[in-house]
């Protein structure tokens, strides 16, 4: 390895030095990630050769130290003694890459967001890397997680989070925290969440992924977290765990892209502004009277209004809105917006007359 100052025993075994050289020249480069050391020694001896956890280890796996620590194991299938001068030159190599890795896992647990993202980075392409950095880490993710997202910041709630769950990665990004948690149950890490949340004194509503995911999986999971942490917020819960298949239509429209929200705000201004002006209920009105497929009878009776009180805000909103009310592509997008704005948009006092 040329520049490098890894000084190895290849004198064991005959032509043991000349086999690591060509065996680094075809790949072992310094630097190189543990695993991709690994497959290029499997490709060049012809064996399948993985690395394991020492907890997975098997009688007859090659242990990986550096130091007096223990860092992984070498499984290969098959190998015979002749190969056993090349392995442990080999052997050294990997088990410095591990060292390096185990070092860049140390430094990076000081900065959850960071770890993160390097997790995430690597989960894809090299789950076993991913899932070995976390180990170097403290975080579990040997076993299926549990992923959570609450939309708070600050270093007080980050700090309750922490002691929710042994060997868990809490990262708090600025306005929302990630718990990624080893548990095949999101629901009861979720709730255990919501209490140390309540006992910093935040009651916000905690995010869930569906059900357990593998490292593999891991960045869809925060995504569907965080999607039902903020769509919860916007719909005005508080306190509460959520998933996205929990909150239904509104959920999924509410995380939608923000022209599609800027377009439903649009087409309802005239009516929010006129109902905070005037004090009316003409939004209401409008919602009730589309969940009744546009039945007056229907409409008047669950609004307690008599027919021409309700005929004459139907006018009111056409006429302020610009709407036909008959029509039914009208009558789709006033829904859609309905349910794309938020509550606090359409918190207009309505304490009026009716009129």
């Amino acid at each position: 390895m040329e520049g490098s100052t890894v000084h190895l025993d290849v004198d064991r075994g005959a032509g043991g030095a000349l086999e690591l050289r060509s065996l680094l020249g075809a790949g072992l480069v310094e630097g190189a990630p543990p695993d991709v050391l690994v497959e290029v020694l499997g490709r060049s001896i012809g064996l399948e050769a993985e690395l394991v956890s020492p907890a997975e280890a098997e009688p007859g796996d090659l242990p990986l130290e550096l130091g007096g620590e223990l860092l992984a194991h070498l499984r290969l299938s098959g190998r015979g003694d002749e190969l056993e001068p090349l392995l442990e030159c080999a052997s050294g190599v990997i088990a410095l890459a591990l060292a390096q890795e185990r070092r860049l896992a140390i430094t990076l647990a000081e900065d959850p967001p960071a770890l993160l993202a390097h997790v995430l980075s690597l989960a894809r392409e090299r789950p076993a890397s991913a899932r070995r950095l976390g180990s170097f880490a403290g975080v579990d993710l040997e076993h299926p997680a549990a992923v959570a997202c609450a939309p708070v910041s600050g270093a007080r709630q980050a700090l309750a989070l922490r002691s929710v769950a042994a060997r868990s990665l809490v990262c708090d990004e600025g306005s929302t925290v990630v718990v990624v948690a080893p548990s095949r149950q999101p629901l009861p890490l979720a709730r255990a969440i919501a209490r140390a949340l309540a006992a910093a004194g935040d009651g916000a509503t905690v995010g869930i992924a569906h059900g357990a995911v593998a490292v593999e999986g891991l960045a869809e999971a925060i995504d569907q977290a965080r999607r039902a942490a903020s769509a919860a917020a916007l719909l005005g819960y508080e306190g509460e765990v959520a998933t996205l298949a929990d909150l239904g239509m509104r959920g999924v429209l509410a995380t939608a892209d923000p022209a599609l929200h800027r377009g439903a705000e649009q087409l309802l201004a005239p009516l929010i502004e006129y109902d905070a002006s005037h004090h009316r209920d003409l939004v209401q009105t409008l919602d009730v009277f589309l969940q009744e497929q546009g039945k007056a009878t229907a409409t008047a009776r669950r609004l307690y209004l008599h027919l021409n009180t309700l005929y004459y805000r139907l006018q009111r909103i056409e006429e302020l809105a610009g709407l036909d009310l008959d029509d039914m592509d009208t009558r789709f997008r006033l829904e859609l917006a309905l349910r794309l704005v938020t509550p606090a948009a359409l918190s207009a006092d309505g304490s009026g007359d009716g009129r």
